[in-house]
């Protein structure tokens, strides 16, 4: 799902206009954003936590051309999802 098909979704389920549903999407996201980029872990009770980690750098290999390229330090957002939508092993 894109998030156009996001926002449709939202619109269709809460009754609301499409132009709507697009801000409230847009503002989640946008809050979303702001809050992982100053370091914060974004808990959504049912749904999941995003947070930050920081990845070593290091060198890596091009498998196309096999010349080893230099890759520095770089935060990720890792998604976890809860416990109530994770499959049971």
């Amino acid at each position: 799902m894109n998030k156009e098909a996001f926002v449709r979704a939202v619109s269709a389920r809460c009754g609301i206009l499409l132009s709507d549903a697009h801000n409230l999407v847009g503002a989640l996201l946008e809050s979303l954003t702001e809050g992982l980029a100053e370091g914060e872990r974004c808990l959504l009770r049912g749904v999941g936590t995003l947070h930050v980690v920081q990845r070593r750098g290091g060198k890596r290999r091009n498998p196309r051309t096999g010349e080893e390229v230099e890759i520095p330090p770089y935060r990720a957002v890792l998604f976890r999802p809860s416990h109530r939508d994770r499959p049971h092993p």
